[in-house]
C-alpha cells in the first residue's frame, strides 16, 4: 500500500448495511422497476453523507460538503458507511447517517439489517473502498440477527453514559432492545437502531415488510421478530419526537411521509391517520 493509500487507516465506526430478498426481487419483478429502486437509493447518497445538509437545485440533490460527516460506498444489495475516526462527534455521524439510510431503505421497500461496529479500518485515498476489521465485524454481526434491523456492536456503548456521548438529536435513535438472533429463543441484550423514528404513513408499516415465501419458516420468524419491536416502540412512544423542541437545524429527525392517498392534502394542511399499528 502506499502512503497515500495509508493515510487513512485508523480506529473509526463502520455500518454495514444489507437489503434483505434482493435476489427474489430480481427473480420475481420486472428489470424497470428494480431500476427505479436502485435509483431511488443512489439518490439517499447525498442526504446520508451529509446527515440531511444537502443543496437542491432543479429537484437535484447535491451534497453541501462542509457538512460531510462520512463516508458510504455500496455494491449490489450491500452499503457500508465509516466514520472518519472514533471520536464522540463520529459516534453520533454514524448512527445518524445509518438511520437516514436504513429509514429510506425501509420505506422505498427495501428491507435492511445491518450492525455497527467499532475497530480499524481504512479507506484508499480518491476512492470509495473501505477495508478492515471493524467491516469484518460488521459484517458478521449483521448475519447473526433474525429480523430486520440494526444492531450496535456490544462494546461500541457498553458502560458508556448515553447523556454525555450521544447528542439530544441522536439519543432517541438508540434503543435498549434484546436483540433477535437465528438459532436461539433469548434475544442479546444491548442498543439497535431505532430506524422507524417519525415515519408517518397512510400504508401502515407492515406494508414496508415482505410477505414470507412459502416453505421458508425462518421468513416467518424474521417478520414477527421485527413486529415485535415495533410494538415496544409504539407502547414506550419512541416512535416519534417533536422536532419543533430541538434547538438548530437537525435535518435527520424531520419527519417523512408515506402517502397512497393525495386527497387528503388540503392546500398545505395535511390530514394524515397512520395505518396500522406499527
Amino acid at each position: 500500500m502506499n502512503e497515500e493509500a495509508a493515510k487513512d487507516i485508523c480506529e473509526r465506526y463502520v455500518a454495514f448495511v444489507d437489503i434483505l430478498g434482493f435476489q427474489s426481487l430480481i427473480e420475481t419483478r420486472p428489470l424497470e422497476e428494480i431500476l427505479d429502486k436502485i435509483a431511488n437509493v443512489l439518490s439517499l447518497v447525498p442526504v446520508v453523507s451529509t446527515l440531511g445538509h444537502i443543496n437542491i437545485n432543479e429537484a437535484k440533490y447535491s451534497p453541501n460538503e462542509k457538512f460531510k460527516a462520512v463516508h458510504l460506498c455500496s455494491f449490489s444489495d450491500s452499503f457500508v458507511i465509516a466514520s472518519k475516526d472514533d471520536s464522540r462527534d463520529s459516534l453520533n455521524s454514524i448512527i445518524a447517517a445509518t438511520f437516514l439510510l436504513a429509514r429510506g431503505l425501509f420505506m422505498g421497500g427495501l428491507p435492511v439489517r445491518g450492525a455497527i461496529a467499532l475497530g480499524e479500518a481504512g479507506i484508499i485515498a480518491g476512492t470509495h473502498h473501505i477495508v478492515g476489521k471493524a467491516v469484518v465485524d460488521a459484517i458478521t454481526l449483521e448475519r447473526q440477527q433474525s429480523w430486520f434491523g440494526i444492531m450496535f456492536s456490544e462494546h461500541i456503548l457498553k458502560g458508556k453514559n448515553l447523556v454525555e456521548w450521544l447528542h439530544p438529536t441522536v439519543m432517541p435513535l438508540v434503543i435498549e432492545y434484546p436483540v433477535p438472533l437465528k438459532g436461539s429463543l433469548v434475544g442479546r441484550a444491548g442498543h439497535v437502531l431505532n430506524w422507524r423514528l417519525n415515519i408517518y404513513s397512510q400504508i401502515g408499516i407492515r406494508p414496508l415488510l415482505p410477505s414470507p415465501r412459502e416453505g421458508q419458516p425462518e421468513d416467518s420468524i424474521k417478520i414477527d421478530n421485527t413486529l415485535k419491536f415495533l410494538e415496544f416502540l409504539r407502547e414506550t412512544t419512541r416512535r416519534d419526537v417533536n422536532v419543533t423542541k430541538i434547538p438548530g437545524n437537525f435535518p435527520h429527525l424531520h419527519p417523512v411521509l408515506i402517502l397512497n392517498d393525495t386527497d387528503n392534502i388540503v392546500g398545505k394542511e395535511l390530514r394524515l391517520e397512520h395505518g396500522d399499528k406499527y
